[in-house]
């Protein structure tokens, strides 16, 4: 079993996280107490849901990479506080400094974020200045630093506002959507995350820029802090860290590419500062001193959230001297603003010429005198980083000049435009190889199959599908599959000219589109099946792997148009009709579309359009193929299979209509009458001696999906009388893996209903071997493809002897499935495989043939069991 478990381990588990678990496992893990408070985006508290937000994302982060145990301690800020100072927590995240609390807390020296205090409104208050809150209501969280600077400002500015102390912020806004408060007192961040619940509006009213530390008791973890520090500073500087992941999902709605309503009114305060010291000087001429220091810091801090505003902002009077530019403009524009009182756009043009368009059309928008201007612009920054700008510019008067100026503000929106461009190249192109995909194609074809017409040129189309691709994939693996795809595509691009088109359609299919080949057909089908070959030389030459050099061929349907077709719509499935013949000749085929190969275009849109009928007039039957155990000689089950009779074309196998199906919304339909059809059959088998066998069904991935599924389920075992441990659901790895999480709840309410779960072609996805543990299973059902040479090939022994002891380990059955011949069963029973199905034993029959041949009540006792140690 040790020996076992070992090789599992060294075939299956990826080394790199392998190695990476290893290195965590000798880090020593530490117990963390994290004080948390409802401060959203940066801390999410809602009832009976664990902490979520920005900081809570950071510190978990970091707590992963130190191998910390974070136990998070939520309460009211107050509350922290008071914990703070007895010890009961080890870190208060999200705090700013203030000097009395230095006497309990030791502060983190790095700045993790830079947030301001602001007041909130009802929409219909217009609030532009602390004078205007004279005797309204304010709420304010109790000790909250932008609360306590609020106070002090009321004070300085001699307003009497009437303080309103709060325990959280939800109880603060509440207040206000409920115009029991005139406004409450938040940070930013907090406060735009309120926004969006609440209808409510920020005011112009902002003060006190503060740095975003982190604390621990005093005299406490001082090597705590100084990790956070460590962390800040090294993710601060990675642009892919989870310091700016988390900055990104949490704060992202406040960077969007909409100018915010509040920055004109920041500027237009900051340059309308001399009639508010007017003002300030006319209300209180008996502290003129004071008041004049007071407009000082607050001009400062008026700079200080300018400069922290991450766009591109400047104001420039009609001298073409600009007299106002922020951090970010100046840091783009690659200039010092501290070098001039007034900076002249021809000295900042000398020195950054592609900035000319953020400052082209101030003039004439003077001029003119319109209301505003908006465009998008491109340029580059001074260390040469192309920038798309949202550029938005308003004329207004400037107070100090009486002259006209003009505002612009211009929002970096390059990350959004790489974005675009992202998402359209992803609608056109396929995501594994990068090559065009059907969209894109279609849209090239029908260009030149129009030119092709007018100009009396052929073109031609090469349906390139490889052999055995889905054997490769069983045998190799999806990830070594992936890797051959991208090499052909390469192999194959390389044959082509600019102007052709190669395209990949599916999972193995490529097409590879010619434009004028010849005006005369002959020549243009010498030319295109002379690429053909090439194809075919390059896809079947040797190709190395990871050291292994291994082979794949293809087969190619061609067709020439406009000769074999003059509609886009019919070129493809010509196309592909031309494949499917080359595969029926041999492997490696090329064949060109011909007249009679339309029947088969033609059957592939018939089923699609039957297909609806077939459910109506119910010309779906069950078939039933049986499943035997080394032990016994009779059946002990049978797999459901479906077959669709049509009058017309005979019996339809599943092949041929599922795909059909799915593109036309009626699995799940089909799926159901599957299920109930079965139900009723096993119920008509109980008044026979097959009374003790079980039903295999097999699910779809869209039917584990469906909530409706455990339901009916339920509803049918009970309504046909049927012992669930009698129905056995067979689901394939695909299906587990399409959404893993959602598919083992789904087994697991199956499972609770007392129904059994195999997975069926086990093997073929080697990623499942992990979660076994996880999925509650019966069975494995071990795919044909392992099966089919099983007794020569030394590769699937491995695998199937690896698969059959694993099983025994987990206590799950096993059967194998495909046994075509004596030699295989012989093998199978050598290694102790339980069960058995195939066409050695039996096809898939209809329920009256599974009566006539199996029910021991009706037959005669001369052939009443199947020896299944003798060949059928």
């Amino acid at each position: 079993m040790k020996n076992l478990l070992i090789l599992i381990s060294l075939v299956f588990i990826p080394s790199a996280y392998a190695s990476n678990s290893t290195l965590q496992l000798f880090k020593p893990s530490k117990e963390l107490r994290i004080g948390a408070f409802n401060s959203p985006p940066i801390i999410i508290l809602e009832e009976g849901e664990a902490p979520k937000g920005l900081m809570v994302d950071y510190l978990e982060a970091v707590a992963e990479e130190e191998n910390w145990r974070i136990t998070w301690v939520p309460d009211s800020w107050n509350g922290l506080l008071e914990r703070v100072k007895i010890g009961d927590i080890d870190l208060l995240p999200f705090v700013a400094f203030k000097e009395e609390r230095t006497q309990f807390i030791d502060y983190s020296s790095e700045n993790f974020m830079t947030g301001w205090g602001q007041v909130y409104a009802s929409q219909k208050d217009t609030f532009q200045s602390v004078m205007d809150l004279e005797n309204k209501e304010v709420a304010v969280l109790k000790n909250e630093i932008h609360g306590l600077a609020f106070v002090e400002l009321c004070e300085t500015f001699g307003v009497n506002c009437n303080i309103k102390e709060v325990i959280n912020f939800d109880i603060a806004f509440r207040l206000l959507q409920d115009n029991k408060v005139d406004g409450v007192v938040a940070g930013n961040w907090v406060g735009h995350d309120y926004l969006e619940r609440f209808d409510i509006a920020p005011t112009s009213i902002i003060y006190n820029p503060k740095k975003t530390l982190f604390g621990v008791p005093k005299g406490t973890n001082s090597e705590l802090i100084k990790t956070i520090d460590a962390y800040v500073i090294n993710w601060r500087n990675d642009k892919s860290s989870a310091y700016y992941s988390a900055h990104k999902k949490w704060l992202d709605t406040h960077n969007s590419s909409n100018l915010p309503s509040w920055i004109t009114s920041v500027i237009l305060l900051f340059l309308g500062l001399f009639f508010a010291s007017i003002f300030i000087s006319y209300l209180l001429r008996q502290q003129v001193k004071k008041q004049t220091a007071t407009l000082k810091r607050q001009s400062e801090q008026t700079r200080q959230i300018i400069d922290l505003i991450p766009h591109f902002i400047y104001a420039a009077n009609d001298k073409d001297e600009i007299f106002l530019i922020n951090k970010y403009a100046t840091e783009f524009c690659g200039v010092n603003s501290q070098d001039y009182e007034t900076l002249p756009k021809k000295h900042l043009l000398k020195n950054h010429q592609v900035s000319a368009a953020l400052f082209g059309g101030d003039q004439a928008l003077l001029n003119e005198g319109s209301q505003s201007y908006q465009s998008e612009i491109k340029t580059r920054s001074a260390t040469g980083e192309e920038t798309y700008f949202n550029l938005i510019k308003v004329p207004f008067v400037s107070s100090s000049t009486d002259s006209n100026s003009v505002v612009g503000v211009a929002v970096d929106v390059t990350a959004s435009k790489q974005y675009e461009k992202q998402i359209e190249h992803m609608s056109y192109h396929d995501p594994l190889t990068q090559l065009p995909n059907r969209i894109l194609l279609n849209d090239r074809l029908k260009q030149s199959l129009a030119l092709s017409v007018r100009q009396g040129y052929s073109g031609a189309i090469l349906l390139i599908d490889l052999d055995d691709f889905k054997t490769f994939n069983h045998k190799h693996g999806v990830k070594l599959g992936d890797q051959l795809l991208k090499k052909i595509a390469d192999r194959i691009s390389g044959l082509i000219k600019v102007g052709d088109t190669l395209a990949r359609l599916s999972s193995d299919t490529f097409v590879v589109q010619l434009n004028e080949l010849s005006i005369k057909p002959h020549e243009a089908h010498d030319t295109a099946f002379k690429v053909a070959n090439k194809v075919q030389e390059v896809i079947g030459a040797p190709i190395n792997i990871n050291g292994s050099s291994l082979y794949i061929s293809a087969s190619i349907g061609v067709v020439i148009y406009p000769f074999d077709g003059k509609n886009v719509i019919n070129l493809i499935p010509r196309a592909e009709a031309a494949m499917l013949q080359a595969k029926l000749n041999e492997n490696d085929s090329i064949i060109r579309f011909t007249s009679d190969m339309e029947t088969a275009v033609f059957h592939k849109h018939l089923i699609n359009n039957e297909l609806q009928n077939a459910i109506n007039n119910h010309e779906f039957e069950l078939f039933y193929q049986p499943q035997f155990s080394h032990e016994g000689i009779s059946p002990i089950g049978f797999e459901v299979l479906i077959r669709w009779t049509n009058n017309k074309h005979g019996i339809i196998y599943p092949n041929d209509f599922i795909p059909a199906a799915e593109e036309n919304n009626l699995i799940i339909s089909i799926g159901y009458w599957v299920i109930e059809q079965a139900f009723k059959d096993f119920q008509k088998l109980q008044a026979t001696s097959l009374k003790d066998v079980f039903l295999g069904i097999n699910l779809s991935v869209v039917q584990i999906k469906d909530p409706k599924l455990v339901p009916l389920i339920k509803k049918l075992l009970k309504q046909y009388k049927i012992s669930a441990e009698s129905i056995e659901f067979e689901i394939t790895e695909t299906v587990i893996f399409e959404d893993i999480d959602d598919s083992i709840k789904t087994l697991n309410e199956i499972k609770k209903l007392g129904c059994k779960i195999s997975i069926d072609d086990f093997g073929t996805g080697y990623s499942s071997l992990s979660y076994l543990n996880q999925l509650p299973l019966d069975k494995l059902k071990i795919d044909r493809s392992f099966i089919k040479d099983i007794e020569k090939d030394k590769s699937s022994q491995a695998i199937v002897k690896t698969i059959v002891n694993m099983a025994k380990d987990l206590g799950l059955t096993v059967l194998a499935e495909g046994i075509e011949e004596e030699a295989q069963l012989e093998y199978l029973r050598s290694i102790d495989c339980q069960y058995y199905q195939g066409y050695h034993f039996n096809k898939a029959i209809s329920f009256k043939e599974m009566l006539a041949t199996y029910d021991t009540h009706a037959l005669p006792k001369s052939i009443k069991t199947v020896d299944i140690n003798k060949s059928v």
